[in-house]
């Protein structure tokens, strides 16, 4: 199945924004900032009402347009392809067909993914452009956990943290695998709805400007 490009790019140029902007709000709280100065005028964050949920707002955006995101890339062969066909995905695919030691090598490889990650983005085609999203959306929204779950149970916070990781890894296996024949096409309500309130939204844009 192919996609729709000028969809996908939107909605990952969206999701970048949204997970950005998490990411400032979530490491300004983090670190008490209250005072941001922009050289021709300086904003005191204290007393910006709307700052108390906008991390929220930012938070339900940012899984939205990631489901969006997702959708698009489970439902495209080519960019399944391209991923499959990374040193990342090689590598993961054969630690899961592993029969010894299996915890301990997925252990090994998200401790050297960084190293993993930047060696497969000088290497692979279009495999940052596509897989980038999906790692800062784990690492901000990890983060962003981390803020809320500190002053909670250890053993709670743990479980949570250990839930979003096998959440993460989940979702990328099952890029992984989507590539066996056996997998059936994924037909997704929010890729659907998504492509056709676009379609909806420039033809409307079009009328407008005649």
């Amino acid at each position: 199945m192919l996609v729709d490009y000028h969809n996908i790019i939107t909605t990952k140029r969206n999701l970048m924004i949204s997970l950005i902007l998490l990411f400032i709000t979530t490491v300004a709280e983090q670190n008490n900032i209250n005072m941001v100065n922009l050289y021709f005028l300086t904003l005191d964050l204290s007393k910006i009402q709307i700052l108390d949920s906008l991390d929220k707002i930012l938070l339900f955006l940012s899984c939205y347009f990631f489901i969006v995101y997702y959708s698009f890339l489970i439902n495209d062969n080519n960019i399944i392809r391209e991923l499959n066909d990374s040193f990342s995905f090689k590598l993961l695919y054969k630690i899961i067909k592993s029969t010894h030691n299996v915890t301990f090598k997925k252990y090994m490889f998200f401790i050297f993914y960084p190293f993993i990650f930047i060696f497969d983005s000088l290497i692979s085609k279009n495999f940052a452009i596509y897989f980038s999203p999906m790692i800062f959306f784990y690492i901000t929204i990890y983060i962003y956990f981390y803020k809320i779950l500190k002053n909670i149970n250890e053993y709670i916070s743990l479980f949570i943290i250990l839930l979003l990781m096998i959440f993460f890894y989940e979702l990328w296996k099952l890029l992984l695998m989507k590539n066996n024949k056996k997998f059936q096409k994924i037909d997704n309500k929010f890729f659907n709805k998504y492509s056709e309130s676009k379609k909806l939204y420039l033809n409307r844009k079009k009328i407008d400007i005649m």
